[in-house]
């Protein structure tokens, strides 16, 4: 049975249905403004966004805002905290199948790609379909926040929800068909609507649009699982620009009069006005091209005092440290460690251990960021394995997903380590490989351990030297 997610979507003003939904628009917005900051672009593609009004004041009314990448590096850096290195992905009861749904769908570089834009937008979803045309098992693709409507219960519990597909076939991008994909529990449901920007219009038939066509207005998946799932960026679905939206308003705004100063240093030259037509171009005719010192035999003076240029001091130092402090702020209050950036404090860390310390924020952003992209991607995989194996339940499919550690590690360190482990009997063999190569799976470590026996055998047992006493030549102690 579908979810009665349509009654969200049907709010009723002067006869239409408005579009977005009420109760939804404003976390859709401010899921917009995200990407906005993050892509540096506005809902049409154009560059020439704003936050800051006074902005659009600067240099005479000339526009010369100017968007900081930072909002970006905030999210490249957050998708290789998680992704930096292909995740490790086993399933022992049915591995096979496993490879399968992992080569039809490219999960690792979708996973990085769609990790940047949940740190930014705080949310979003992995979405599990099946087209045959395209592949024999199902896929999963990444959908962003704002295109989808979660249903929930006792605020937290989601129960699946609704992917809104938009098409604007005219130019005038008057019309708008929405296709609306409810994902529930055992089914999915696609229903086609045909309205304007402001109204979700009238149901329509899927083959209206030529794109939708040969779809299935009801597929049932025989899950016990929607196929819908939510990807929080943290716990609560916060993003990493939550409460920094101002100071990142000033550090762009910063940036635009560091602009407005540069562009007002460049070098200006004067001449005398004699030398240019009513239009400002120069008159060359009747000018006959003479040495330097020939102009002065002819003028009679300096030419120097008749042209120059003249450099206006940028003044840029002081500026320049307002904004790396602001870049700083901005960093530790999105939930990362400055020394993560390359921004040594107190010194530079001469250990793992000491660099570790100095990362402790940018650790307990990234564990919280790592169980929530872990929980998301293990339960679309089980979904998708279980719905390609004909299956119900999905929990059953559950692979064991590992994100790898993108911290950095001090290899001396590790080795003294393992050394000290070592000389007090406390560590075997298989443990210090799997120190020394983390990254390797069960096989080759077996494969390591074994390889190194061979190469180090075990020295064969003495025999055990008893004191029995015979053939001593100083006298026995008495007390003996």
């Amino acid at each position: 049975m579908a979810l009665n997610l349509l009654e969200k979507l049907q709010s009723a003003i002067y006869g239409q249905y408005t579009w977005p939904p009420p109760d939804i628009n404003p976390h859709w917005e401010k899921v917009r403004d995200y990407r906005r900051r993050y892509t540096g672009l506005d809902e049409e593609g154009y560059s020439n966004i704003r936050y800051a009004t006074s902005i659009s004041r600067l240099a005479n009314g000339r526009d010369i805002y100017t968007p900081a990448a930072l909002t970006r590096e905030i999210g490249h850096f957050s998708a290789a905290m998680l992704f930096s290195s292909v995740p490790s992905i086993t399933f022992e009861d049915n591995p096979d199948l496993l490879d399968s749904v992992l080569e039809n769908n490219t999960i690792e570089s979708r996973a990085i790609e769609a990790a940047a834009r949940i740190a930014i937008e705080g949310r979003g979803a992995w979405r599990v379909h099946w087209d045959e045309e395209i592949a024999d098992v199902p896929l999963i693709h990444y959908v962003p926040e704002d295109q989808v409507l979660w249903e929930e219960r006792y605020g937290d519990v989601v129960l699946g929800g609704a992917v809104v597909v938009e098409r604007r076939p005219d130019r005038a991008k008057t019309i708008v068909y929405r296709l609306i994909e409810i994902h529930s529990i055992g089914s999915i449901d696609l229903t086609l609507y045909r309205g304007t920007n402001s109204s979700l219009g009238n149901q329509v038939d899927l083959g209206e649009l030529e794109e939708f066509a040969t779809l299935e207005e009801h597929i049932d998946t025989g899950l016990d699982s929607p196929t819908l799932y939510r990807w929080n960026n943290k716990p609560g679905g916060e993003s990493d620009l939550a409460g920094i939206e101002g100071m990142l308003d000033r550090y762009d705004e910063g940036w635009s009069y560091l602009v407005d100063k540069m562009q007002k240093s460049v070098p200006v030259s004067f001449a005398p006005a004699s030398l240019f037509d009513d239009k400002g171009s120069v008159d060359l005719s009747g000018v006959i091209p003479l040495r330097h010192g020939r102009v002065r035999e002819l003028e009679g003076e300096d030419p120097s005092r008749q042209f120059g240029t003249v450099q206006p001091d940028l003044q840029a130092q002081e500026h320049i440290e307002i904004l790396d402090r602001m870049r700083q702020e901005i960093l530790m209050d999105a939930g990362y460690a400055l020394t993560s950036y390359g921004i040594e404090q107190q010194g530079t860390a001469t250990s793992g251990t000491a660099l570790r310390l100095m990362q402790s924020r940018t650790i307990q952003t990234k564990n919280a960021k790592e169980w929530e992209a872990t929980e998301a991607l293990t339960n679309a995989l089980a979904c998708a394995m279980c719905w390609a194996d004909s299956g119900s339940t999905v929990k059953d499919y559950r692979p064991e997903v590992k994100l790898a550690d993108a911290m950095p590690r001090d290899e001396t360190e590790v080795a003294a380590t393992s050394a000290a482990w070592d000389s007090q009997g406390a560590i075997s063999l298989e443990e210090k490989v799997r120190q020394r190569r983390p990254d390797w799976d069960d096989d080759a470590v077996q494969k390591e351990v074994k390889s190194i026996k061979a190469e180090n055998p075990a020295p064969a047992p003495g025999v055990p030297q008893l004191d029995l006493g015979f053939g001593r030549s100083e006298p026995r102690d008495e007390n003996e």
